[in-house]
């Protein structure tokens, strides 16, 4: 039986220059997590905690190398690169790696 993938939605902050509650971090599991790339997908920032991930490349024309996050590092992920544009894993970044801690928010 084939696990489910955790699903990962942005927190948006919605305006410039007003506080915002840091959002929880979701915990990914050995199945991977779907990251939703619907928003603003050039300014989604990932916040990893607790273990390295690996965000894996898109399937469009530009997806054409794994990108390795390490603990305590925050990336802005270009989407040419990991979106999914077709297939099980469409519309979203797919990341695998140990059991980790990410948080994803979506900035103005």
């Amino acid at each position: 039986m084939k696990m489910a993938v955790t699903k990962i939605t942005p927190t948006k902050i919605e305006e410039y220059n007003k506080g915002t509650t840091t959002p929880t971090s979701t915990l990914v599991g050995a199945n991977g997590a779907d990251l939703l790339f619907t928003g603003k997908d050039h300014r989604i920032l990932i916040m990893v905690d607790t273990a390295d991930i690996t965000v894996k490349a898109g399937n469009g024309i530009q997806g054409v190398t794994d990108l390795t996050v390490k603990s305590g590092e925050s990336v802005v992920l270009e989407s040419g690169f990991f979106k999914n544009v077709s297939g099980e894993h469409k519309g979203t970044v797919h990341i695998t790696g140990a059991t980790a801690k990410i948080t994803a928010i979506e900035l103005p």
